[in-house]
């Protein structure tokens, strides 16, 4: 499902990916796609998402914008889009504010700008119908857009561009050689920090859920070697030292997250939180022999129940 905001401007040619900082569930981390071009109103998710990788891949006016609190990490990865902070009116204007909503509406209609919300009874629904207007010239989706379809229809575009620029360095490098080296490398992901913050300890995965996933990894392949990942590094010291084939990956702090990625991509296998942080690092892993474990139950939502993750990932 998804609402619809009226109007807008110019022509759709890509032109961003934007963190608004509006609220879900208590964490600030929306993304909004600014798309314009100069022709018919796109109507599908299939057309919409390779225009948008097309001008992107071609610097065509394409931008990312980032607001509270996500670090500007992409600029260390195979992007050509600039980097640029969300503007104060763009807030005001995408705002749900009953005043600011209808202080920009003959904005919206003068520019002819359309603004998506999505909102969804069911989360991480795949929406292929956009409802776009055939008067339609600038176009925002706003949302979290959090489901596995659209990453898969431009795969291999997506794969290029969020390739690394720059080899591992230091503590990182020595980390990505022992992974290389083991037979078998498994990325275990604990998250925690700002999900009890948020959510308290009642969505937080169980040590239940990591024993029968660490079962289901040791089963198929034997002698396996857990390399943990963390925003809890204290609790994450006592999981390790209760599980000697594990090893804790505690170096990078927030602005070098990116690494925690790339050295997840590297694993073999993947168990994953529930969470599209390790989501992202065990799909860059593009062997087709791989297995990943996932929760069934994802912040409340039954994954066996919505399109978040490829059919082949083993819920549990």
């Amino acid at each position: 499902m998804m609402e619809d905001r009226g109007y807008g401007q110019e022509s759709l040619c890509s032109e961003a990916i934007r963190q608004t900082g509006q609220p879900w569930n208590g964490i600030r981390c929306q993304a909004v796609w600014r798309y314009r071009k100069p022709a018919l109103p796109v109507r599908s998710w299939p057309v919409l998402c390779k225009e948008v990788w097309r001008a992107f891949k071609d610097c065509n006016g394409y931008s990312i914008s980032y607001g509270h609190p996500r670090l500007p990490l992409l600029s260390n990865f195979a992007i050509a889009a600039r980097v640029e902070q969300i503007s104060t009116f763009e807030r005001l204007f995408l705002s749900l504010s009953p005043p600011f909503e209808l202080a920009t509406r003959p904005v919206r209609y003068l520019f002819r700008t359309q603004i998506i919300r999505e909102v969804q009874p069911q989360p991480f629904t795949f929406c292929p119908d956009l409802q776009i207007h055939e008067r339609t010239r600038q176009l925002y989706l706003v949302g979290l857009w959090q489901c596995y379809p659209p990453a898969q229809l431009i795969e291999s575009d997506l794969r290029s561009e969020l390739s690394f620029r720059h080899r591992p360095q230091h503590e990182n490098a020595e980390t990505a050689r022992q992974i290389r080296t083991i037979r078998n490398s498994v990325s275990l992901h604990l998250r925690r920090g700002d999900y009890l913050n948020h959510f308290g300890s009642g969505l937080i995965l169980t040590n239940e859920y990591y024993s029968k996933a660490m079962a289901e990894m040791r089963d198929r392949f034997g002698e396996t070697t857990f390399f943990v990942f963390s925003d809890d590094k204290g609790f994450a010291t006592q999981f390790v030292s209760n599980n000697p084939d594990c090893i804790l990956v505690g170096n990078n702090k927030s602005e070098s997250a990116h690494e925690d990625l790339r050295l997840m991509s590297l694993c073999k296998n993947h168990i994953i939180a529930n969470s599209t942080f390790s989501w992202w690092g065990a799909w860059l892993n593009c062997r087709t022999t791989k297995v990943v474990i996932a929760p069934k139950q994802w912040l409340g939502v039954d994954t066996t129940t919505v399109e978040l993750l490829p059919s082949n990932w083993i819920r549990i």
